[in-house]
């Protein structure tokens, strides 16, 4: 994985924890530490600007003098110089790709652990934060209609733009952990967000012009769901195969999983008639 390709991915973990969001995991802070660091190294090494201005001046008197192009030491040395920090550079790429691997191994692999200890404890406290300003602002959320309201709706009204931040954010830092994470059954990501995403009219949206009834603004959105029942999550590849189960018990996709499952306890049953056998 690259560098730009780690924090793309993994970028809205480490913005959060920046921010006192979440807390990392120690091992995932000791390995962005170290990667970090090396970055910053890397960007130090230039070759010395002395070997290239003592080449640079004999080459120069040569030319006045002339004489011919200079050799020796003056040239060994600016050599010697250009080439150390090209081979230091070089190690310093690979070692930051190999620091940068090892800091994604400590995340990607433990994406189950990093979603339910790290992000879901946030997210439920974000969620309930959710609730308690919308219910203290009320229906309307345009600033500019609350300007003669009172100070605990106005007050409430600020803090919800920084609660919805917040909550995006969480969210963003789900996506790449649901990567490594996945359900089986949820392909239309109907359970993504609510666990009762059942009811969502995603059906009628067909396309990118669609107009979708909640409001296109973060705030206004996730005020729609909330008000209108959704219950927000963050949900493992098997909450959401749970959730599937539960909302679509005769979808041929449920059906098929449910065989599948009794094909491989079947399968199982015999390997271990067949073990049983020949220890005997």
């Amino acid at each position: 994985m690259t560098r730009n390709q780690l924090l793309n991915t993994l970028g809205p973990l480490f913005e959060a924890a920046d921010q006192g969001l979440i807390e990392l995991p120690t091992a995932t802070v000791k390995a962005r530490q170290a990667s970090a660091h090396l970055a910053g190294q890397l960007a130090t090494i230039v070759v010395p600007a002395e070997a290239r201005d003592q080449l640079f001046r004999a080459v120069m008197d040569s030319a006045v003098a002339g004489q011919p192009l200079p050799t020796g030491d003056v040239v060994v040395e600016a050599e010697n110089a250009i080439r150390a920090a090209d081979s230091l550079r070089v190690a310093a790429r690979d070692a930051l790709e190999t620091l940068d691997n090892q800091l994604a191994a400590t995340i990607t692999p433990n994406a189950r652990s990093f979603i339910v200890d790290v992000l879901r404890p946030v997210h439920t406290s974000i969620v309930a934060d959710l609730r308690t300003c919308l219910k203290i602002v009320g229906p309307e959320l345009d600033k500019t209609k609350l300007l003669n309201a009172t100070e605990k709706v106005r007050s409430a009204r600020t803090r919800l733009d920084a609660v919805v931040a917040q909550y995006g954010l969480i969210r963003r830092c789900w996506v790449p952990l649901a990567v490594h994470d996945p359900s089986t059954l949820d392909s239309s990501h109907k359970f993504v967000e609510f666990s009762n995403g059942e009811k969502a009219p995603w059906r009628n949206i067909t396309s990118t012009n669609a107009t979708t009834p909640w409001p296109s603004d973060a705030v206004g959105r996730i005020a729609w769901f909330i008000a209108n029942d959704f219950e927000p999550w963050l949900p493992t590849g098997d909450d959401r195969d749970e959730q599937m189960v539960r909302a679509y018990p005769d979808s041929p996709i449920v059906k098929g999983h449910h065989e599948n499952q009794h094909l491989d306890k079947a399968k199982g049953t015999v390997l271990q008639r067949d073990l049983d056998a020949a220890s005997r």
